[in-house]
């Protein structure tokens, strides 16, 4: 979770991924909405201490100056290429499917941001980076031209190194222990285990991951 002000300065050290401090906001966020199970059918991906929403939930409730002063969201990958690409404004926030899918309020089953829960975790609208295509590209490096592409999350970008398609599945094990498939279709795991996220391709990639 990166959080930008109004003038593109930080607010805050960024929360990653593996920071489980916002476990209980997580339990808050998924009753809130119905469970797993409405997660699952409206987003792909349910309430987990790991996403996006549940930090910002976290932030509101323990650092509300924080929160107040968020006037832009994004995450690590999308705020380098904001930098890359001279960080002229907070409307040139771009990431990519892969990357969205995680934050909690971009539903892979509508391809599309879910405002209604950005408000709902961060407690105030606010910029959200455009979701590009695998192809499109992001902008340009500033002062040398070279073009900088989408970027993906860090599973998404294996699957796609290693070719991964429709049938196929990952597993690896580092800072955590994951598997994931390629599938044309999004995942809808009522469990809540399996996280329906986007792949790098304009397919999908239903993961499992523990958290370190």
């Amino acid at each position: 979770m990166v959080c930008v002000d109004g003038d593109g300065a930080l607010v805050r050290p960024a929360l990653l991924e593996n920071d489980s401090r916002a476990a209980g906001a997580a339990l808050d966020l998924d009753a809130e909405l119905g469970g797993p199970e409405a997660w699952a059918e409206q987003i792909g991906v349910g309430a987990v201490e790991s996403g996006t929403v549940t930090k910002l939930r976290w932030m509101a409730e323990h650092e509300p100056d924080h929160a107040a002063r968020t006037a832009a969201v994004c995450l690590p990958h999308d705020w380098l290429t904001w930098q890359l690409a001279g960080a002229s404004g907070l409307d040139a926030l771009v990431t990519d499917r892969g990357d969205a899918s995680g934050t909690g309020y971009w539903s892979t089953v509508d391809d599309a941001y879910r405002p209604d829960l950005l408000v709902r975790g961060l407690g105030h609208d606010a910029q959200v980076p455009t979701v590009l295509g695998p192809r499109q590209e992001a902008g340009a490096v500033a002062g040398l031209g070279a073009i900088l592409g989408p970027g993906t999350g860090d599973n998404a970008a294996a699957a796609l190194g290693l070719g991964a398609g429709p049938g196929d599945v990952v597993v690896s094990i580092g800072t955590s222990g994951v598997a994931c498939a390629v599938s044309e279709v999004p995942a809808r795991d009522h469990s809540g285990i399996v996280a329906g996220f986007a792949d790098a391709t304009g397919r999908y990639l239903p993961l499992v991951a523990t958290l370190n």
